[in-house]
């Protein structure tokens, strides 16, 4: 074993949490994404596409970034939490300025940097807020509490923003105040952490019973947004009179919308449409477009699928997608970790393992500190034997663990059948040897069954059952497909792999079994 020091930067484990880094070569899409929501003409709507775990929050925040933006301290989605000031020493360094960023910025020349200056950006989750009543409440707090941040700092350098502030300030909350005047199913309302006032309350409950959808009370909440995102921007110049750039906009990063129940994803896109389109603003979504679409299917179960794409291809006037990482950078990526741990062969082991996963930067990272765990749980780096070698084998049966769980429990329970599996799967024809003496052809033949049908989409190559997808919506069963094409691809590569390193005389170590380690 290898024992020279490790360098202690090197990442031990990565969490699931957005970067501005660009280890996996997609932040391009970033840079990309904060230039188009300049270059887009008001109102406008963008919509960054990519699958679970693709990394549309990171280009999201890599854009916001970019443009300026400043997140407040927000609670995160698996618990995670980071500080306003961990958020803003990464914002202060990557803002305008190309010189800082791992790659410059093509094309930013000054006019754009000065629309960029007098635009504001607003970062939403509507995942977090989807319990309130509805999410437009949210969304105006967040632009309101999200402004005041900013607008303070620009007060402490120059004092004459002060009046701005409170004026823009005071037209956001009148929206809150004065919402359900305009806009029927609100709810409570809260602003600025203090509860609406008792006569707004009571506002609130006397217009219950009316019938606030006319055409005339929507067109009046929009006008009042106009003018408050017009003075909101008013203050954002250097100077006290300074004309207001007429391109200069609000734009409205949303993430997290396919996470959302049904009625939230409805109520705000529906939010958006109707009151938001503002001729000052520019919305960005980052989303599953599949899940979207799934989303209004349900809710407006008596629209057709292609009703329910147009009403999405109406409302999004662009779609980004988000790339594949890049081949090489994966396995950088993936070597980097293995390094951390003291991996043997670590450039064999990433080009393999780059291979096996689906390029998808949630899956890598998950499958990456999970294989650190358990080779660290494990000891499995004190081994007597070819180091490579065993490597390889526990890479692939911490494959089976996670992606074949019914085969692994079978595995852990009866070791003696990984002779079985093998057989199977290297399609040999040698005898089984050396199995427990109640072992019988009976038992031989029900494994036989369960570790072929596991990969029957593999070794048997048959066409896929027409019956199954018939009844299936046309985009639910290419999910279906999607997903079968990229299981199929790795347990493949899974196979070839494990015909190279694996053979009928394998016999599953203990410790990866979890039994007792000798020392």
């Amino acid at each position: 074993m290898d024992t020279t020091t490790i360098d202690c930067k090197l990442p031990k484990y990565n969490n699931d949490f957005w970067t501005l880094e660009d280890k996996l070569g997609i932040a391009r899409t970033g840079d990309h994404l904060a230039q188009l929501a300049l270059d887009v003409p008001t109102p406008f709507t963008i919509g960054v596409i990519g699958k679970w775990g693709a990394g549309k929050t990171s280009i999201l925040r890599r854009a916001f970034v970019t443009l300026g933006g400043q997140p407040l301290s927000q609670i995160l989605s698996l618990g995670e939490n980071k500080t306003e000031e961990t958020a803003q020493a990464n914002c202060n360094d990557w803002a305008y300025d190309s010189d800082k960023r791992p790659t410059p910025l093509e094309g930013w020349d000054e006019d754009l940097i000065t629309l960029a200056k007098q635009s504001f950006c607003v970062w939403y989750s509507p995942w977090q807020h989807q319990y309130v009543d509805n999410p437009l409440i949210s969304l105006l707090i967040e632009i309101i509490e999200q402004y005041k941040t900013q607008a303070t700092k620009l007060e402490q350098k120059q004092p004459w923003h002060r009046d701005g502030k409170i004026a823009a300030v005071s037209r956001l909350n009148e929206l809150l105040l004065k919402g359900p005047a305009y806009l029927f199913g609100f709810g409570a309302i809260v602003t600025g952490g203090e509860k609406i006032t008792k006569a707004g309350k009571e506002l609130w409950q006397h217009l219950q019973g009316s019938d606030l959808t006319e055409l005339s009370q929507g067109q009046r909440f929009h006008i009042k947004f106009e003018d408050a995102i017009e003075a909101l921007l008013s203050t954002l110049t250097d100077e006290k009179n300074e004309t207001l750039n007429q391109d200069a906009r609000l734009i409205i990063f949303i993430d997290d919308l396919d996470r959302c129940e049904d009625k939230v994803v409805v109520k705000l896109l529906e939010s958006i449409k109707l009151y938001l389109n503002s001729r000052r603003c520019v919305f960005v979504f980052g989303m599953d477009d599949g899940a979207v679409l799934k989303a209004l299917q349900h809710y407006w179960t008596d629209r057709s699928e292609d009703d329910n794409r147009e009403y999405l291809e109406k409302l999004f006037q662009a779609h980004l997608p988000i790339p594949v990482p890049k081949r090489l950078q994966i396995q950088s990526f993936i070597e980097e970790q293995l390094k951390a741990h003291k991996f043997p062969d670590v450039t064999v082991m990433a080009e393999h393992i780059s291979q096996l996963l689906e390029p998808n930067p949630r899956k890598i990272k998950n499958f990456l500190n999970s294989l650190c765990a358990s080779w660290v749980l494990f000891e499995a780096n004190n081994q007597p034997d070819d180091e490579g070698l065993f490597a390889q084998r526990f890479v692939l049966f911490h494959y089976l663990r996670l992606y074949h769980k019914s085969v692994w429990r079978l595995l852990e329970r009866q070791p003696w059948a990984l002779q079985v599996l093998t057989k199977v799967l290297t399609e040999s024809r040698d005898e089984i040897r050396d199995l427990p003496e109640w072992v019988g052809n009976a038992e031989q033949r029900m494994l036989w069954e369960i570790f072929s049908r596991a990969f029957v989409h593999v070794l048997r190559q048959e066409a896929d059952d027409e019956e199954k997808y018939r009844h299936l919506e046309l985009d639910e069963a290419v999910r279906l497909s999607e997903q079968r094409i990229d299981r199929k691809r790795s347990d493949e590569y899974f196979i070839s792999w494990y015909n190279e390193v694996i053979s009928l005389d394998i016999k599953l170590p203990d410790n990866v079994l979890h039994l007792p380690i000798e020392r």
